[in-house]
């Protein structure tokens, strides 16, 4: 009985081993899922933040473009 009981508690002990490696992959791979995830977004959004600063960029410089224009009609 004793014997039993030893290979018993071997094997649980090993089950448990086992699902508690599957455990932490599994958990690991959805952590990393997660960086990267959120990593592309961030991403996303500097690059679009970045394209929209470019933009107001263009207008100001276009509108002291034409200022300078302007300015320079009645300078020469």
């Amino acid at each position: 009985m004793k014997k039993s009981s030893t290979k018993w508690g071997t094997s649980i002990s090993k089950w448990f081993s086992g699902w508690g490696d599957d455990f932490k992959k599994s958990w690991s791979s959805l952590i990393g899922s997660v960086k990267k995830m959120f990593s592309g977004l961030w991403d996303d959004m500097k690059k679009l933040a970045g394209s929209g600063i470019n933009a107001v960029s263009g207008v100001i410089n276009t509108g002291i473009k034409g200022v300078n224009g302007v300015v320079h009609l009645f300078w020469r």
